[in-house]
């Protein structure tokens, strides 16, 4: 479709943005956000951010890969859909294959309650594992300044490291234990297949 169309190039810009700001050795967050503005994302220096570290880690049997392109745009979807009530919007980035980066910030105020943040990630982990046939673990910690994004990325890959066993759950920057990871009940309904596939 044609929104489709307008969604990937706008996309692929912001993946070269994100990338060169979380891999730049020289600090570039006044000018990226500066770019980002442009393109209609009010990303502000002095708005707190969350920042989660979204890895692919097991496809379910039978489920097979998804389109790289597909899956990207179906998650951009539900991730949108589950923040959208707590008035936070997103940027969405692949770093490879099987990973993600997601900028969380508030369309107007403050960020969300952390407690109310990890739920909504577990909500998260629950729709892929479900909808998408893909187990998913998230790393993320309390929200900070965006300039601070390169040194979370860099604390959030080391969490990484340490899940050898490819634990699916929420994992918070300094607490042990930040997901329920109970399996939460979610509706019956279409709308999630809806986004994924819309």
């Amino acid at each position: 479709t044609y929104g489709k169309i307008l969604y990937d190039k706008k996309d692929r810009l912001m993946d070269a943005l994100v990338h060169d700001w979380l891999f730049a050795k020289d600090q570039r967050d006044v000018s990226t956000l500066e770019t980002l503005e442009k393109l209609g994302v009010p990303l502000k220096s002095d708005k707190s951010v969350y920042f989660v570290l979204l890895d692919m880690i097991k496809w379910g049997p039978g489920s097979g890969h998804w389109e790289t392109d597909l899956l990207r745009y179906a998650l951009n979807n539900v991730i949108s859909e589950l923040f959208e009530p707590y008035e936070q919007c997103l940027i969405l980035t692949q770093l490879d294959e099987s990973s993600f980066c997601i900028i969380i910030y508030p369309s107007d105020g403050f960020p969300m309650e952390d407690q109310s943040f990890i739920y909504q990630l577990d909500a998260l982990i629950d729709i892929c594992k479900k909808y998408i046939g893909c187990s998913i673990a998230c790393y993320t910690g309390k929200p900070i300044s965006p300039k601070m994004l390169p040194q979370r990325y860099n604390e959030l890959m080391k969490i990484r490291c340490d899940n050898v066993s490819l634990t699916s759950r929420v994992f918070f920057l300094g607490r042990e234990e930040a997901s329920r990871r109970k399996s939460i009940e979610l509706p019956n309904m279409r709308i999630w297949e809806n986004l994924l596939l819309h």
